[in-house]
């Protein structure tokens, strides 16, 4: 278990990241996504950013040629500098945590939206 600590439990309605998920590898996004549950009240909204593989036009700025874990990376080398996960993943990873009405949509060819309630 980390030692990620953002805010006192059940304390918020609303958390957004945007661009944050697109720089975690796979133990911090869990993490985060824990974090984030533990912070909502009840009925609380989670919107989040990431770098859904299924929906980055890849060859051009993106390739996320790079595997670590679940996670495709853009630079072996510098792995947080951008990172993308499968939809599939995602909604699990969020459902595991305890999200429900677990969504990702695409913003056209950016970063893809993953929106979740506690």
């Amino acid at each position: 278990m980390s030692d990620l600590v953002i805010a006192e439990p059940n304390s918020k309605d609303f958390v957004y990241s945007l661009s944050l998920y697109s720089h975690l590898l796979e133990d911090e996004v869990v993490d985060y996504l824990r974090e984030t549950y533990r912070i909502l009240r009840a009925d609380g909204i989670m919107y989040m950013t990431f770098f859904c593989i299924e929906y980055v036009e890849l060859g051009r700025r993106w390739t996320f040629q790079h595997r670590r874990g679940n996670a495709y990376v853009e630079s072996a080398r510098y792995p947080e500098a951008a990172v993308a996960y499968h939809e599939a993943f995602m909604t699990e990873l969020a459902a595991n945590c305890g999200f429900r009405e677990v969504t990702i949509a695409d913003r056209g060819n950016t970063q893809s939206e993953l929106v979740a309630r506690k």
